[in-house]
């Protein structure tokens, strides 16, 4: 291997979305699933690239690889903040092409076991609830449905004991996480909305002081 050195100062990549997020959790909002992480990534720069767009074309591939992916250990990539450093290109025998080893800042989105978060309705089921929350997906079992609630098949809803409260498609929910699993590109959740505060949001004041203390009853 050839080294190839290519200095590279710390640039903002900030997009609208990501600024807000972090905004969020530097402000101290109750949301705590979001986190700024260091990141390293190696990227294959093919030597027509090379040059003095090297610094662009770097921030770009970054993006387009780890943007809206998943990594067991931190989490769901949403968004590149900006480049740290950039190592000593090593060129690789045969082909030209460069590997360069590049240290970044990314907001990451990690779901944690016992976290509250709300969720929308995509399917229902006699014997369960899927939901998404934001790029992850996620189900609640029937047992964790709350009591008095029953299925009805008619509407393919489950509906409460007063018979105005119906959790269908579409519905928004608030789930606590009880367990999570990584699949291929995403995580999955299993939860819970059997416990003081948790279910159907529309039943809730705006006001709603939450009691998030209750543990999850199997």
């Amino acid at each position: 291997f050839l080294m190839l050195r290519q200095p590279l100062r710390s640039t903002p990549l900030y997009s609208s979305a990501a600024s807000d997020v972090y905004k969020r959790q530097v402000h101290g909002d109750i949301i705590k699933m979001f986190f700024m992480m260091s990141l390293t990534k190696v990227l294959l720069v093919n030597p027509a690239d090379l040059g003095p767009k090297l610094d662009a074309t770097l921030k770009r591939k970054l993006k387009e690889l780890v943007e809206g992916t998943v990594n067991g250990r931190y989490g769901f990539i949403i968004c590149v903040l900006w480049i740290d450093d950039v190592k000593d290109g090593l060129v690789k025998d045969g082909s030209g092409d460069v590997l360069f080893n590049v240290e970044y800042q990314a907001v990451v989105f990690k779901p944690i076991k016992g976290e509250v978060l709300d969720a929308v309705v995509t399917d229902i089921k006699p014997d369960s609830i899927n939901v998404t929350i934001g790029p992850l997906e996620g189900i609640v079992s029937v047992k964790h449905v709350p009591l008095g609630y029953k299925y009805d098949e008619m509407v393919g809803a489950f509906e409460g004991p007063t018979g105005g409260e119906k959790i269908t498609r579409g519905s928004q929910i608030r789930m606590r996480l009880s367990g999570i699993s990584v699949k291929t590109n995403n995580f999955f959740v299993i939860g819970a909305i059997n416990q003081s505060n948790l279910g159907l949001l529309q039943v809730f004041p705006l006001c709603c002081q939450l009691n998030l203390d209750t543990p999850i009853s199997d």
